[in-house]
């Protein structure tokens, strides 16, 4: 994107699973009054690939000329892995980077669970009216890690940044929003920065032409020994204020940032080299984009057999052990539309009827719970 990857202008919608890479200005942005949630989130960027304008992982605001404009700018985001610029000091990165969030002009946006990499500050609450915000605990930023922003050369390297102040004070307030590690790879991430910038030719029959591209691969999963495989929190609060994570919508995973330890859930349908993706094969079938297999964010395997359904689909599983198994269905914001069941399966394929004849056409999500353990599946009912 030569702009910003995802930008929300106000409203209220909904929205999972998603990957900004290389993006030129801001990775999600969120402005004019949007208060819609999001989970599970990952940004990729180049080091040399930035805005004169100032790029940034997350940037809100919550009005350009009216700072306490109602309704106020208030997104909510958990589990997002925001990889900036530079893995290392060695890394030469465009001046043109700024922060892995940047909160400006009264807005009241929420960060939970989440990670910043290598930015040259973590996170930059900017004027009154958003220090404001931060004050009043509307604005939260919880459990969260920022690690590396004080291993580089651009200059402001610190974690958090408050051009009102005092930002020492409402940071240690409350001691549980957010986790400092001083280099980006004391978070443990599998590959987060295995980008490889020196760019190489493709196999003739991918490219004729021979175009140099890019090839990459990167992963930000937690290794075996990374902390942030688990650590989440869901129902905290911060100086009495409760967070806001208890909303169905969120799925309350074990752990902070994008991705389990397990498969990760872009695995199958994100093509990380698109000019040496071998197209004449054809598309990714699997996962969430493109059809009704699993999206992996733990070790259970889900489908929905008929998915288009009508009145009538089976919701088909496998465990790798015996398990108390909770199904749902929820609508697109969350809701939950029909509790399936809530009982115990046996190893290997089990299968569940769910009547779908009462719901109206659209797009469901299929929610499979074991213990701490979640899956999900889209189901699309059609009449």
């Amino acid at each position: 994107s030569q702009d910003d990857s995802f930008e929300w202008f106000g409203g209220a919608v909904q929205a999972r699973f998603l990957v900004s890479y290389y993006a030129q200005d801001d990775d999600f942005d969120s402005d004019l009054g949007y208060i819609g949630t999001n989970q599970f989130g990952v940004a990729y960027r180049h080091p040399s690939i930035a805005d004169i304008s100032g790029s940034n992982g997350f940037e809100s605001d919550n009005h350009p000329t009216s700072f306490n404009a109602t309704p106020r700018t208030r997104a909510i985001y958990s589990n997002y892995t925001i990889v900036g610029p530079r893995s290392t000091r060695s890394v030469v990165a465009s001046a043109n980077y700024r922060n892995g969030a940047h909160f400006k002009r009264g807005t009241a946006t929420n960060i939970h669970n989440s990670v910043f990499l290598g930015w040259p500050t973590g996170v930059f609450v900017d004027g009154a009216d958003a220090h404001a915000q931060a004050v009043a605990n509307t604005m939260m930023l919880n459990n969260n890690v920022i690690a590396g922003t004080t291993d580089g050369t651009i200059a402001p390297a610190t974690p958090v940044k408050d051009n009102v102040g005092p930002t020492t004070d409402w940071w240690t307030e409350n001691p549980d929003r957010d986790t400092i590690f001083l280099g980006s790879g004391q978070a443990r991430l599998e590959a987060p920065y295995n980008l490889n910038l020196a760019s190489g030719a493709c196999p003739a029959s991918f490219c004729p032409n021979d175009a140099p591209h890019y090839i990459n691969n990167p992963s930000a999963r937690p290794t075996s020994f990374s902390t942030l495989k688990n650590g989440s929190t869901w129902n905290d609060d911060i100086a009495g204020v409760p967070t806001p994570l208890t909303n169905p919508f969120f799925f309350s995973v074990p752990y902070r940032g994008a991705f389990s330890d397990g498969p990760a859930w872009s695995n199958v349908w994100t093509v990380f080299n698109p000019g040496c993706f071998n197209y004449g094969e054809g598309l990714p079938t699997k996962g969430p984009r493109f059809g009704s297999e699993d999206i992996s964010l733990s070790g259970i395997s889900i489908s929905a057999v008929p998915n288009p359904a009508s009145d009538v689909t089976s919701i088909e599983f496998t465990l790798a052990e015996a398990a108390q198994i909770q199904i749902s269905v929820l609508d697109m914001k969350g809701t939950v539309v029909s509790e399936v069941a809530n009982d115990s399966y046996g190893i290997g394929q089990n299968s569940v009827s769910v009547n779908t004849s009462n719901l109206e056409k659209g797009v469901y999500i299929v929610k499979v719970k074991a213990g701490e353990q979640i899956q999900t599946t889209k189901l699309v009912i059609v009449k």
